[in-house]
């Protein structure tokens, strides 16, 4: 079993928008699970986490027409978590129904890879006011400036363009 690092700099960059109190989030793309599991460990909340698995993620959730195959197997990634944290952890593939749960994260994924769309109606369908969501939006991508209007009319941005510079606009909003 894939052994976590106890310290990531994304989670570092992201930690002080985590609201206390949270009982659950979802992961979408959850990689190898480390942000996940440090989520965990810091607010003891219910993980949830979204990703293709056996290689079947579906077609055009890319900006091509290509199947798009997962860097990660989500059922791989969760016993990864599960063995460094104790947590069970609830795994969703592409397209399933999104849970309701208190914070919405996407590191370098959704919307990263693949355009806002793919998620976006079946969040709003379960997001609850004062949800969090954050977002890493593509820089350099036509698609950006859609996005970041798309979610200003349902969400309030609470923090631009933070962390290190690099391929992304890493965005923490709030849902209206």
């Amino acid at each position: 079993m894939r052994a976590l690092a106890d310290e990531d700099p994304d989670f570092d960059e992201i930690k002080e928008f985590i609201p206390p109190g949270i009982a659950s989030f979802l992961d979408i793309g959850p990689g190898q699970g480390t942000q996940a599991a440090l989520i965990h460990k810091m607010t003891g909340a219910d993980i949830h986490i979204l990703d293709g698995a056996e290689k079947k993620a579906g077609k055009r959730m890319g900006y091509t027409d290509e199947e798009i195959e997962p860097w990660f197997d989500v059922n791989d990634t969760a016993r990864s978590i599960s063995a460094n944290t104790g947590a069970n952890v609830h795994t969703y593939l592409p397209g399933d129904d999104l849970p309701a749960v208190d914070l919405y994260l996407s590191l370098h994924s959704w919307s990263f890879h693949y355009p806002l769309e793919v998620y976006y109606e079946r969040l709003l369908a379960v997001c609850r006011p004062r949800v969090g969501l954050i977002i890493d939006l593509r820089k350099r991508r036509l698609h950006t400036g859609a996005a970041r209007r798309t979610l200003e009319k349902r969400f309030k941005l609470i923090a631009d363009d933070i962390g290190r510079d690099r391929k992304c606009e890493r965005t923490v909003w709030q849902r209206r």
